[in-house]
């Protein structure tokens, strides 16, 4: 079976490989990280069903790459300067839309019983079965 990969996945993998050969900064990270986040938003609303999530799979593997990717590059940076520090302090309100509607998303596809085994490993996703005891 062919699958497409959405454009914006296309656009936003596209456009962060472009940008990764120019001189990488805090800043210029943490847009990728956004951009990284709104496409895997975009890819996990798609999951409705075990075929979508299947569908879905190899864009998510290619998201799961680039945000190994960044992690690299960021782990090469010298400390944030506080200038950077300010401009990334802004985009933290997309961020945290961002990584809810992530979450309900997992939380959505947990509940259905859709989150297969190749999404939670590509995800790095782990939910215990039961709560853990104490003794």
């Amino acid at each position: 079976m062919y699958t497409r990969t959405p454009i914006i996945v296309t656009l936003a993998i596209t456009c962060a490989a472009q940008h990764a050969a120019a001189q990488d900064s805090h800043i210029s990270l943490a847009n990728e990280i956004i951009n990284l986040l709104s496409a895997t938003e975009i890819c996990l609303n798609t999951c409705r069903d075990a075929a979508s999530v299947q569908a879905v799979l190899p864009q998510l593997e290619l998201l799961a790459q680039k945000a190994a990717d960044i992690k690299e590059r960021q782990s090469k940076l010298p400390d944030f300067t506080p200038a950077e520090d300010k401009e990334i302090a802004r985009l933290i309100p997309t961020y945290t839309t961002l990584s809810k509607a992530i979450d309900a998303h997992l939380q959505r596809l947990a509940d259905s019983g859709l989150m297969s085994p190749e999404l939670r490993a590509i995800l790095g996703y782990t939910q215990p079965d039961s709560p853990p005891t104490t003794n």
